[in-house]
C-alpha cells in the first residue's frame, strides 16, 4: 500500500512550513534593505557568533534573494498557495 493519504497530508504540511519559512525570510530581508545598518550592528555587538562575517551574510542575502525571485516570479506563488 501506497499511504498516499499520511504522505500528501505530510506534503502539503511541508508546503505550508516552506510558504511560512518564505514569507518570513522575505520580511526579514526587507527589513535588511530598509536598515542598512543592521548588519554592521549586530557585529559591534558582544557575544555575535564569530564564525562568519558581513560578507558572508551579504552572500546569503545574495542567494535569499535569488529564491525570493523565483518563488514571487510568475505564478509560482500562486500554486503553492492554492493548495493550502
Amino acid at each position: 500500500m501506497s499511504q498516499a493519504l499520511p504522505f500528501v497530508q505530510t506534503y502539503l504540511s511541508a508546503v505550508e512550513q516552506l510558504v511560512d519559512a518564505l514569507e518570513t525570510i522575505q520580511r526579514a530581508q526587507g527589513r535588511v534593505a530598509s536598515d542598512s545598518t543592521l548588519v554592521t550592528n549586530y557585529f559591534a555587538t558582544p557575544g555575535v557568533r564569530t564564525d562568519i562575517t558581513a560578507t558572508d551574510l551579504t552572500a546569503a542575502n545574495t542567494a535569499v534573494s535569488a529564491i525570493l525571485a523565483a518563488y514571487n516570479t510568475g505564478t509560482n506563488k500562486a500554486k503553492l498557495l492554492f493548495v493550502l
